[in-house]
């Protein structure tokens, strides 16, 4: 178990992707937590937000955070290695889709009850 791995990995920065499509110095490939921070802090902000666009708009981040989830779980395999606190991330990123699809569901819900 040896998290400091991962991030010095080329995984590390960028997804391991980043750079193959833009320089590695480019100012878009950054470190992965860096990414995952923004995520966080859009899923803050769209939960306060009551509009349907914004709710609409974290269904589908969450979805990607998701997918990249699987992906980096991937990455742990394939470098046979463990990190607490990147399964730990994975579950929370699970874990808020399953909110956000929840509230996407009342949203609904109460869309219907007022068309009817």
């Amino acid at each position: 178990m040896n998290c400091s791995q991962i991030f010095t990995s080329r995984y590390g920065k960028g997804f391991g992707l980043v750079d193959r499509i833009v320089s590695e110095d480019s100012i878009f490939n950054q470190p992965s937590s860096v990414f995952a921070m923004a995520f966080y802090m859009m899923q803050i902000f769209m939960t306060i937000t009551k509009s349907d666009d914004a709710i609409a708009m974290q269904s589908l981040v969450s979805l990607v955070a998701n997918f990249s989830s699987l992906y980096f779980f991937y990455v742990l395999y394939s470098l046979q290695n463990f990190c607490l606190i990147c399964v730990t991330l994975y579950i929370i990123n699970a874990l808020i889709l399953v909110c956000v699809l929840l509230r996407l569901i009342t949203l609904h819900k109460q869309t219907l009850k007022k068309t009817h």
